[in-house]
């Protein structure tokens, strides 16, 4: 039986390092932290430093496209990029969506993920202009706050499956 190997995700937002150290000491701690809050990329190296077995993310929401070069910032301070659209009130799960010809122009010297109301609609769009190394789905598949609707979930799978097969071999 081939289980798949599962990561664990823990998403903080300017939590102290103190409570960073607690969350990762122990029993059923992450795999990967992700920063979706107004770390620095100072703080980001420093806390990869510190956890070096943990794989470190870094949100950057973007409002226009200077907010790109911040992004830039945290190469080799963390392992990855999430970028997600900005929004005055949220963090994220916002599902507002980043204007794909903002992205189309900048390469990453690490992985990145592309967030922000991801849907099955948008797969052929998304993958037609841009090659993120993933994409993070959540609130647009979701039938209310915190819920997910599988049907939605399942299409977006499907979806990508689908674009994934229709790419040319190298």
């Amino acid at each position: 039986n081939c289980a798949p190997i599962l990561k664990r995700v823990w998403v903080i937002a300017d939590m102290n390092e103190a409570n960073v150290d607690k969350g990762l000491d122990g029993q059923g701690i992450p795999s990967i932290v992700q920063l979706h809050g107004d770390e620095s990329p100072k703080q980001c190296k420093k806390l990869r430093e510190r956890h070096p077995n943990i794989i470190w993310w870094k949100a950057i929401r973007i409002r226009t496209p200077l907010d790109l070069s911040r992004a830039h910032r945290y190469e080799g301070h963390v392992d990855a990029l999430l970028l997600d659209a900005w929004s005055p009130t949220e963090l994220g799960g916002s599902g507002n969506r980043l204007p794909l010809e903002w992205l189309k122009e900048n390469q990453f010297q690490l992985p990145w993920w592309l967030a922000g109301g991801i849907c099955a609609e948008w797969i052929p769009e998304i993958f037609s202009h841009i090659a993120p190394s993933g994409i993070d789905a959540s609130s647009r598949l979701e039938s209310s706050p915190g819920i997910k609707d599988l049907q939605q979930v399942n299409a977006l799978i499907k979806r990508v499956q689908e674009m994934d097969n229709s790419r040319p071999i190298d």
